[in-house]
């Protein structure tokens, strides 16, 4: 016999073998007339335990129908921290527990015994082959944060996940603290403040972990849980749709002009130059970002696509609409987000076609950006930090480089004509339904005759500027990220 303090009173357990079961009574009154009293809840006790630190923490216990142990969950203080809230928790529990049982005894399967810890395991081996680094990172937060909040609650197995325990989850995920990075403190601390998470942080948290219940669902590892549960339980929380981020005309310039000052930065004077090797201050401090930038503003290619971007993919002898040599690049569909692959008309942008000539003689290996190997993403990161810090460039993303091609594209009624909306899309790899929500009527006053993207976004000087820079630099071999790299002659651009 076991005895423990419960809600309001003494509560007696004791297991019944046999029927698989825990009876649950109060005892009132004296010894020798003991009365037992059904609780609202038969076959689940709600139990305290008074820690080391003084925090009470409260637990369920209950018999498990699929294997007739008896489990001891730790409940979630946040969700079930009032007497009330315990109380619905452990009569629902015992109606899902007698419904389980008679399932069972109906002839259901009954769940396979697999860890949540292995399955977990399992799932990121599976992700190893199927799916790209960032989005396996990306993921992993997700399926992180949803792992010790399992382990917390006492949830071992794969099959004991239900609807109720995934709507706990989802109240676990919105009742979290913000966090921000700690003022002072060391590099990835972080500290939390009085408000809220947003709806956007929720559901990116929700999303791989509906991924991997799908996978788990597929496998037969959810016997209580249907797509339908799944999509009820985990539904995304409502965010508000604000109007697409792109850089308008000025800030074009503004970027530009801040990439070629970047470019064009030496060092006073290096050991080597120094020793006479090469002429004083004509050493880059960076690898150039200008060509990197240009190519995502004209081609409207994702990040990911212009690093993995061969020479072998280029084409710039294709032919276009009028007959006239254009140039082309094909994407594959393994270098691709949505694993379609798709081709970029040159014949949109003739100066991206220059540039990418320009590029071409310099070239030292496969990769257009880079040389055997890809540039690195943190390279280019750590230059559009460094392009907003110190030349003042304006706020951006790499992303939004690709939604103002786009919104650029969609609304040029010089480049496309009334093909606009459908060819735009095509260009960049989504649909004609997306380009007319997100992107038609969001720039205005393009000039008509501009028949061109650099045209529209009234950046022609720049971008060559930027041509010029690179057809007249040498290459270089020096240690740095890229590899490969060229430097220019002069000092500045011009």
């Amino acid at each position: 016999m076991q005895r423990f303090v419960a809600i309001g009173a003494w509560h007696e357990a004791s297991e019944n073998a046999n029927l698989g079961r825990v009876e649950v009574g109060t005892y009132v009154g004296t010894k020798k007339s003991k009365r037992r009293t059904r609780s609202g809840h038969p076959g689940v006790v709600i139990c305290s335990r008074k820690l080391p630190s003084g925090r009470v923490q409260w637990r369920a216990r209950f018999c498990d129908t699929d294997t007739g142990r008896l489990m001891d969950v730790v409940l979630d203080a946040l969700v079930l921290g009032s007497a009330d809230a315990r109380r619905e928790w452990a009569m629902k529990k015992a109606r899902w527990l007698a419904a389980r049982r008679m399932e069972i005894l109906s002839g259901a399967p009954r769940a396979t015994p697999k860890t949540i810890e292995n399955a977990i395991a399992d799932y990121n081996e599976r992700c190893k082959r199927t799916l790209r680094d960032r989005t396996r990172r990306t993921y992993g937060q997700g399926i992180e944060r949803f792992r010790c909040w399992a382990n917390k609650n006492g949830i071992v197995r794969v099959a004991d996940l239900g609807v109720q325990q995934l709507s706990t989850f989802k109240d676990h995920l919105i009742a979290l603290p913000h966090q921000r990075q700690k003022r002072g403190g060391r590099r990835g601390e972080r500290q939390e403040v009085p408000q809220y998470r947003g709806p956007n942080a929720v559901n990116a948290e929700m999303r791989p972990v509906k991924t991997l219940l799908t996978v788990w669902r597929r496998a037969g590892l959810l016997p209580l849980l249907t797509s339908d549960d799944v999509a009820d339980a985990l539904m995304p929380l409502p965010t508000p749709r604000e109007r697409v981020v792109f850089l308008v005309a000025t800030k074009i310039s503004s970027l530009l002009s801040a990439c070629l000052a970047h470019d064009a930065a030496t060092y006073a004077e290096t050991r080597a130059e120094h020793s006479g090797n090469g002429k004083v201050g004509t050493t880059s401090r960076y690898d150039p970002i200008a060509p990197f930038t240009a190519f995502l503003l004209l081609s409207g290619c994702r990040c990911s696509e212009a690093l993995t971007l061969r020479w072998d993919s280029v084409d710039l002898s294709s032919l276009g609409d009028d007959g006239m040599q254009a140039g082309e690049i094909h994407l594959r569909a393994a270098d691709v987000k949505t694993a379609t692959s798709r081709s970029i008309d040159l014949a949109v942008s003739p100066a991206l076609r220059e540039l990418l000539m320009a590029m071409k003689p310099l070239a030292r290996g496969r990769y257009v950006f880079g040389g055997e190997r890809p540039l690195p993403y943190s390279a280019v990161e750590s230059a559009r930090k460094r392009l907003r810090k110190d030349y003042g460039a304006p706020t951006f993303t790499w992303q939004d480089l690709r939604r103002t091609t786009a919104s650029y594209l969609t609304n040029a009624a010089g480049i496309f004509g009334s093909a606009s909306l459908y060819r735009s899309a095509v260009q960049l790899g989504h649909s004609a339904e997306v380009a007319q929500r997100r992107y038609l009527h969001v720039v205005k006053g393009i000039s008509r005759d501009a028949c061109c993207l650099e045209a529209a976004m009234d950046c022609q000087a720049l971008v060559h500027a930027i041509v010029r820079v690179v057809g007249s630099a040498r290459p270089t071999r020096v240690a740095t990220s890229s590899g490969i790299l060229y430097r220019s002659e002069r000092s500045t651009p011009g």
